[in-house]
């Protein structure tokens, strides 16, 4: 860093030099970090949103499948206490 420091100075005016430099340095270096630094920090938003977005959508599904396995249930159940008084009221039927 100090080199090229070093080297644009010996490049450029003496009256300009330091602030020439100092933009050059600055531009070259804390400002593509800035840029990185923000991008990675979007990327990150955008992967937890999409991880909340897949959360909900897991969490849905995972209701609606407890409910339809809850409703198959209750369909069983029906079936087979309505069979069970059929077959009472056939063995009433047949006595």
């Amino acid at each position: 860093m100090v080199l090229i420091i070093a080297a644009a100075a010996t490049v450029v005016d003496e009256t300009c030099s330091f602030q020439w430099v100092h933009r050059y340095w600055w531009h070259k270096t804390v400002k593509k970090k800035k840029k990185k630094k923000k991008k990675k920090k979007e990327e990150e938003e955008d992967q937890q949103q999409q991880q909340r977005v897949e959360k909900k959508h897991n969490k849905k599904k995972k209701k609606k499948k407890k409910k339809k396995k809850k409703k198959k249930k209750k369909k069983k159940k029906k079936k087979k206490k309505k069979k069970k008084k059929e077959k009472i009221n056939n063995n009433n039927n047949k006595e």
